[in-house]
């Protein structure tokens, strides 16, 4: 039987190591230890609680082992020998060095990586967003500490957006553009674009409405596929859709492809500039410049809010229907970074579904406070559990007895 103890965990967080032989010896016999134990994981079988409790250790020597790799990255310099080295790409090796690069030139940062409080994963995000918000760094450990990685990495990246919010974001996105496409072993055509936040978000709203309906339908003709296929199926239905519309024909229409917050003080100025504490952003997304937000209050397919300080919960109806300006809140995320919806379980962003947190059927409301967004693993979970409660519910009420 193994040894649970954690036995190589602390050879590493061992400080002020006189020379390298010392190192080499230290780290030799920790890679004699893990192989020891990695050769019992096939063979001796586990509980799951003695599993959970090896794979945290095994988690923490991850992180550990991550720290040192990037950080001798960043002396070695060299990606093509680096790359050689670890199995991996030399694009990856390049991403090592530089994230030891930032990593290494941050003490704090450095000191939480070093005793596997963050992983590298988590450094880098850090790192990447103190370049251009210092102050940012301590939040972001604790975040690190208590949320998700998801959660971590849309928050960092909305104060990166944040802090380089301006025309010189604008014209860097817009020169980012691009779309490339290639054709795979299999003969599938591959896809790749990054598009201008108000271009690419109402497509993919649309593709995930349309690719939500076709796993609907599929689901009740018994035969479920991952949604990335729902999705490849939505692609030429939207653009044979638009086409219609070119052509004159009547397309159908469903929920707002695109909802931008604007701060009302904005409009007041001519929508010229947005100052400390005022919004203009596609929730959920990032920044845009003022005059695109007006650009798009002038088609009818988009949809702008002026944010004023108006409580949009205040909104309710008894129905099961979710009227649209409860829709269009729901989309904006929680106040007052309307940062977009997630899943309000598990912090996902993607194939989302409206919930009502108190069943409709025992009397929910739909109301904004009684509605979250939940993606469709969550979703599928929590229905399953309301309905077995409510099973549980009906069966303990006291049936009549026969006179």
């Amino acid at each position: 039987m193994m040894d649970e103890g954690p036995f190589w965990v602390g050879v590493f967080v061992v400080g002020g190591w006189d020379d390298v032989g010392m190192e080499r010896r230290l780290l030799s016999e920790v890679v004699g230890r893990l192989e020891e134990a990695n050769s019992g994981l096939l063979s001796e079988p586990r509980s799951r609680v003695e599993a959970e409790a090896l794979l945290g250790l095994y988690v923490r020597v991850e992180k550990l082992a991550a720290f040192g790799k990037a950080t001798l990255a960043a002396r070695v310099g060299d990606a093509t020998s680096l790359a050689r080295v670890s199995g991996v790409s030399v694009g990856q090796a390049r991403r090592a060095i530089e994230t030891g690069k930032r990593i290494t030139g941050m003490p704090r940062l450095a000191r939480a990586a070093q005793q596997a409080v963050v992983s590298l994963d988590q450094a880098d995000e850090i790192a990447r967003t103190s370049e251009v918000a210092p102050a940012a760094v301590d939040d972001l450990l604790n975040l690190a500490r208590n949320e998700s990685f998801g959660v971590l990495k849309q928050k960092a990246r909305t104060i990166r957006l944040d802090a380089q919010a301006g025309s010189d974001l604008t014209q860097r996105q817009h020169q980012a553009r691009r779309l490339c496409h290639r054709v795979t072993d299999l003969g599938m055509i591959h896809l790749e674009a990054d598009l201008e936040p108000h271009v690419g978000t109402p497509i993919v709203n649309r593709l995930e409405e349309q690719a939500k309906r076709l796993a609907r339908t599929a689901q009740n003709n018994g035969g479920p596929e991952p949604f990335g296929c729902y999705l490849a199926d939505a692609l030429p239905h939207i653009v044979n859709q638009q086409t219609g519309k070119q052509a004159g024909k009547k397309a159908r229409t469903g929920h707002t492809e695109l909802v931008v917050l604007v701060s009302h003080e904005i409009t007041q100025r001519g929508w010229c500039d947005v100052r400390p504490g005022e919004k203009c952003h596609i929730p959920g997304v990032g920044p845009i410049p003022p005059q695109t937000a007006k650009h798009i209050a002038e088609d009818a397919f988009l949809s702008g809010l002026f944010y004023d300080g108006v409580d949009l919960r205040h909104l309710k109806r008894w129905t099961r229907h979710i009227p649209t300006p409860i829709r269009i809140a729901l989309q904006l995320g929680q106040p007052p970074d309307f940062n977009g919806p997630v899943c309000a379980q598990c912090g996902n962003h993607y194939q989302l579904e409206l919930d009502h947190h108190q069943p409709h059927i025992n009397g929910g409301p739909t109301s904004l406070n009684n509605i979250n967004p939940l993606c469709h693993h969550c979703h599928t979970h929590k229905t399953t559990q309301d309905r077995q409660h409510i099973k549980r519910q009906r069966q303990a009420i006291p049936q009549p007895q026969p006179p």
